[in-house]
């Protein structure tokens, strides 16, 4: 093989080495330039989860939030999903669980929630109804939007884990001669939390308060 040879096929694999990676860094940046934009975390302070036996809306609820300027926005959701399927005779322990994922059908909220608890034994009745309190854990994450996450960016992300007593509501059917029952609903629900200002400008005006009753006991004296 010549030298003019040797030279002008190091020329030509240099060539296409650059080619290569000016491509490849060209999809780099169109990657990054086309990725999704940071969005901002915002943060929960209360709510109200409500688990169906009906599929179609196995899951509906609300939370009040803050957003990443301290703001208050509800976010509200409803979606169907994998619903409460416990059913028992009495004496049988209660366990349910129910989940939905993605953007709700109904609400401002893209989210994921898995609700899950357990419950007294079913007492010995026959009762049409039947309302028990049991403990649930709901884990949940999403996004929320001004109205509808299906076509609109999100404002900010939010997640969570509550804990603590469900109100658990049954309907009875005949099971083969024996009275059965059927979880329709769990509703969980907890109290907002006072966001961190709020707490300060309470503990403001407590010391205030405080303040001019000294005072007012003082000129009295």
């Amino acid at each position: 093989m010549s030298r003019s040879s040797s030279t002008f096929e190091t020329t030509f694999l240099s060539t296409i080495s650059r080619v290569a990676m000016s491509a490849f860094l060209l999809m780099v940046f169109c990657h990054v330039g086309k990725a999704d934009p940071v969005v901002p975390v915002g943060t929960v302070l209360g709510g109200t989860f409500t688990a169906s036996s009906n599929p179609l809306q196995a899951i509906s609820g609300s939370l009040q939030t803050l957003d990443q300027n301290g703001n208050p926005f509800l976010v509200t959701f409803s979606s169907q999903g994998g619903g409460l399927d416990f059913f028992g005779v009495p004496g049988t322990p209660v366990v349910f669980q129910a989940g939905i994922a993605g953007d709700a059908d109904q609400g401002n909220a893209a989210i994921t929630v898995m609700f899950s608890g357990t419950g007294p034994v079913i007492p010995n009745t026959n009762t049409p109804t039947l309302d028990l309190i049991g403990t649930a854990t709901i884990q949940f994450s999403g996004f929320a939007c001004p109205t509808n996450c299906l076509v609109e960016t999100p404002l900010f992300s939010y997640s969570g884990t509550f804990s603590g007593p469900v109100a658990l509501h049954f309907t009875s059917f005949d099971l083969n001669g024996v009275t059965a029952y059927q979880l329709r609903t769990a509703t969980f629900t907890t109290a907002s939390v006072p966001e961190p200002v709020s707490m300060l400008l309470f503990a403001t005006g407590l010391a205030g308060s405080s303040l001019v009753i000294r005072r007012k006991y003082r000129l009295r004296r």
